[in-house]
């Protein structure tokens, strides 16, 4: 683990990135949280009984991402986020949310500088 704690002090809601299939182990870089290409991940989980119902992140970087709800499978389908903005996935039931960065190159990394995380 090279990145976490809490959602903006909320014990209820923790975040981890992880090094996953991507070469390099995530940093902070400046005020944003690198997350390699290539499968590094982020890993939102809820604490207390909370299950998570909407995450929204932002990336300074244009990239691609999938995510896994659960222990399930990735949505398969790359999603966008364009450089400076966010993407919101929505219509969550879940304890746990896993974000992999699906870039492929070091131009479109996951440098994330936006997390809100909405759950019950």
């Amino acid at each position: 683990t090279a990145v976490s704690g809490s959602v903006g002090g909320d014990t209820n809601i923790s975040y981890e990135a992880q090094k996953g299939d991507a070469s390099t182990a995530p940093a902070v870089n400046s005020n944003e949280i690198r997350i390699y290409q290539n499968g590094g991940l982020l890993v939102i989980t809820a604490a207390n009984g909370k299950t998570i119902t909407s995450v929204t992140i932002g990336s300074s970087m244009v990239t691609t991402i999938q995510y896994a709800i659960g222990t399930g499978s990735y949505n398969g389908t790359n999603l966008n986020i364009t450089a400076g903005g966010t993407y919101t996935i929505s219509n969550l039931s879940a304890s746990k949310i896993t974000i992999k960065c699906t870039g492929t190159d070091k131009n479109h990394r996951l440098y994330l500088n936006y997390l809100s995380v909405t759950y019950e």
